[in-house]
Formats: C-alpha cells, sequence, structure tokens
C-alpha cells in the first residue's frame, strides 16, 4: 500500500497498482507523505483484552437489569 496522494482532508491510498481507496488524512501519522509505503499489523493480544472487557460490560448490563 501506498499514498499515492492528498486530496484535502483526504489520503488516496493506491493498493496493488490499480485498486484505490481513500481513508481520513487523520487516520495516518502525522509525518506521512505522497509515496510512503503503509504496512498494516493485527495485534492479537490486544484484539483478546478488548473482546475480553467487552464482554465483560455486555455481562454487568444484563445483569443489572
Amino acid at each position: 500500500m501506498r499514498i499515492d496522494r492528498f486530496e484535502g482532508d483526504t489520503a488516496i491510498i493506491e493498493l496493488d497498482g490499480d485498486v484505490f481507496f481513500d481513508i481520513p488524512r487523520h487516520a495516518l501519522p502525522l509525518n506521512a507523505e505522497e509515496g510512503d509505503i503503509l504496512r498494516i499489523s493485527v495485534d492479537k493480544a490486544k484484539t483478546a483484552d478488548k473482546k475480553a472487557a467487552l464482554k465483560k460490560r455486555l455481562g454487568s448490563m444484563f445483569q443489572e437489569q
């Protein structure tokens, strides 16, 4: 993935040379520039923590009723 260009508050991202999509510019690091290569990663540990916290919150909501 590469930042193709910025159009106002939108970043145009190039994926595989022929697919483009838009994301809000504020979703990128502050120092991101046109031409920069982007990388996406998955954090399974944080995902599991968020799921556990949500399950706990939902469980407590239903117990209060």
